[in-house]
């Protein structure tokens, strides 16, 4: 093979693996406006624990699809983006459709204070990701912990109050997730929790 061609086979990958880490940036960056969104809605009373528990489903399926794409060879993101645009519709629906049960006032601070985390979390794991600290394995591995811990919050609040024993459960997740993001992701990963 002439080296002419070797070497523009080589750009034409790079360019396409670059392509495809600036299109996962752009979905990361995403899931925390979203999360960001859904945070500034519970904290101003607009949206009550039982929508905030059905965006939060909804959240854990995007994620669940962003951490098979992350670990496909060959991601698809055309399925995470639609599903996105449903999370996307689902909450501006939320803000248009106001709390109709507020709940107590320690269930929505405990909303809040969750909601406000897992918005911070998807930052820091977009900005880890495009700063290259993470790699692909590593933010598949964060956005299933992301979808593990988005399906409990449903579990928790689905039913307009969540015990203490769930939103200590909750907290309990969300600490170990701040810590693998921003200290070992590793942590994250399946064969580091069976060691």
């Amino acid at each position: 093979m002439k080296p002419g061609l070797i070497a523009l086979g080589i750009t034409a990958a790079l360019a396409a693996t670059a392509a495809q880490a600036h299109g996962i940036d752009r979905l990361l960056e995403r899931n925390a406006a979203e999360q960001s969104r859904i945070a500034a809605e519970v904290a101003r009373g607009r949206i009550d624990a039982h929508n905030a528990a059905l965006l939060e489903h909804r959240a854990s399926d995007v994620y669940r699809l962003e951490a098979q794409q992350l670990a496909a060879s060959n991601p698809d993101a055309v399925r995470v983006r639609q599903a996105e645009n449903d999370l996307a519709g689902a909450i501006t629906w939320a803000e248009k459709h106001p709390a109709r049960q507020p709940g107590t006032a320690l269930d929505r601070m405990h909303l809040r204070v969750a909601s406000t985390r897992d918005a911070e979390q998807q930052r820091w794991i977009a900005n880890e990701f495009r700063q290259g600290k993470l790699t692909r394995s590593q933010a598949s591995a964060l956005e299933t912990e992301q979808a593990q811990i988005a399906q409990a919050e449903y579990g928790a609040a689905r039913k307009g109050h969540e015990t203490v024993a769930q939103a200590e459960s909750v907290q309990h997740m969300q600490d170990l997730q701040d810590y693998a993001i921003r200290k070992d992701p590793s942590l994250a990963l399946p064969d580091a929790k069976h060691a």
